[in-house]
């Protein structure tokens, strides 16, 4: 073999080998665009799947729930739709509520406002509102239930019996056992008329 063919072999192989080391970008490049497409189609089809459940199911409400959660929203928070379906007491409502009920007292209202006696009907009309379902529900304020275990202890003051208000006059609504009331004969259901010979059907026990 003499130089020149020698020469033109080397000639050929560079240039095999540079063909070689162009097809490896070309091959990078093709592959980069396969996985590109692969990572689009995969976004798309999550996206789409996304947009599917929130149009069927709706948007989760996570932040609603905690707030609901930790007692700050509002009612303007709550759609109607929960608030109707809720089978529990919503308080972010009752509380705004109750705010705009104290605000009218406080703008409005003549006299001075008792705020415990307000605070305790609220627990009691919470209360009577489980009767229909349960007639025992009930709720009693510190003084009811002193009176209460005074009741069974045969414990009593005044004359020894629980009156109410009534037209006509005061009505017994109950009597102590051996008290005064019962040793006068008085009993559950008697609407007093006079005490002294002083007439009581006008009395009245707000006082």
């Amino acid at each position: 073999m003499d130089a020149n063919e020698e020469k033109h072999l080397r000639e050929e192989e560079k240039q095999e080998l540079t063909k070689e080391e162009e097809s490896v970008p070309n091959r990078k490049g093709s592959w980069k665009g396969v996985v590109f497409f692969f990572l689009c189609f995969t976004l798309s089809f999550v996206l789409g799947a996304l947009l599917c459940y929130f149009y069927f199911f709706g948007f989760p409400k996570r932040q609603e729930n905690q707030a609901i959660h930790n007692g700050t929203a509002s009612s303007s928070t709550l759609s109607d739709s929960n608030l109707e379906n809720s089978e529990s007491i919503n308080l972010p409502r009752v509380t705004e509520k109750l705010r705009k009920i104290q605000d009218l007292l406080t703008d409005s209202y003549l006299y001075q406002e008792n705020g415990k006696d307000a605070e305790e009907m609220i627990y009691k009309g919470f209360l009577t509102s489980l009767l229909q379902e349960d007639p025992y529900a009930a709720y009693y304020t510190k003084e009811e239930i002193e009176e209460t275990r005074n009741r069974q202890k045969g414990i009593y003051k005044g004359i020894g019996a629980a009156v109410s208000e009534k037209e006509g006059g005061p009505l017994v609504e109950y009597v102590y056992p051996g008290s005064p009331a019962e040793k006068a004969g008085l009993l559950a259901g008697d609407v007093v008329l006079k005490v002294d010979g002083i007439s009581v059907e006008s009395l009245s026990l707000n006082y």
